[in-house]
């Protein structure tokens, strides 16, 4: 199914799943992740597919006390017990799949360990400027796979804006570019009346424009059209 869905040209696929409980600062999260490549080769499919899932996830952040100045630094870390699954196929026109040469005769290698992310954030104590780092997977588990791209260590910054009717944000995310292109996004939201009115620019996705209407979040876009999306927090 893999093959005849993405196999007919060059693709690239996503999946992204979680589910969590939080109480406070303190975090508790279960989540996957997975990637995927297709790339034609005559009669043959060459393809690629790896992913991570975390059970569990525990994540803390917090402003470091007894700070003095205008800016105020903030800390957040997650460990997560990760586990990595890769797998790389060649698929005939007959649908026969057989391991790569570097799989040694396997389907999938599966690899566990633990790993970290690291965040900082320094704001305004009572201004609308907020500048953040992320480090994702600043520690990897031992043994990965060095071909797996779901569990690889990144760095992105950000700056923010924020009033109260407006907000302000501009990101650049994967900044030493190890999952791909460095990726540009800057976004605003202005609240006219009881309407949010929204703009944003990936260089991965282009342009959306935004609205939320009778509880809806709407989104427009070249891309993807039209994406209607709720958020429930309790």
């Amino acid at each position: 199914k893999l093959v005849r869905d993405f196999g007919s040209t060059d693709s690239t696929f996503g999946l992204n799943a979680s589910a969590g409980l939080r109480v406070g600062h303190l975090e508790v999260l279960t989540n996957a992740v997975g990637v995927g490549k297709v790339r034609r080769n005559g009669n043959q499919a060459d393809v690629q597919i790896d992913g991570a899932y975390a059970l569990p996830s525990v994540g803390f952040a917090g402003v470091i006390p007894g700070q003095k100045g205008r800016m105020k630094l903030a800390v957040g870390g997650r460990l997560k017990y990760a586990n990595v699954v890769y797998s790389h196929l060649i698929v005939d026109s007959n649908g026969n799949a057989t391991p790569a040469p570097e799989m040694n005769g396997r389907e999938t290698e599966t690899s566990q360990g633990v790993a970290a992310d690291l965040g900082l954030m320094w704001k305004e104590d009572e201004g609308p400027l907020s500048f953040g780092i992320a480090v994702s997977n600043l520690i990897k588990p031992r043994g990965s796979n060095p071909n797996t791209s779901t569990l690889v260590t990144a760095a992105s910054v950000g700056a923010g804006y924020v009033t109260k009717n407006a907000t302000f944000a501009v990101d650049l995310v994967d900044i030493t570019s190890v999952s791909g292109t460095a990726q540009f996004r800057t976004g605003a939201e202005l609240i006219v009346g009881k309407l949010p009115l929204r703009a944003g620019y990936s260089s991965a996705t282009g342009f959306t424009y935004g609205t939320r209407i009778f509880g809806l979040d709407l989104a427009f876009s070249k891309r993807a059209p039209l994406e209607i999306g709720q958020s429930i927090r309790f």
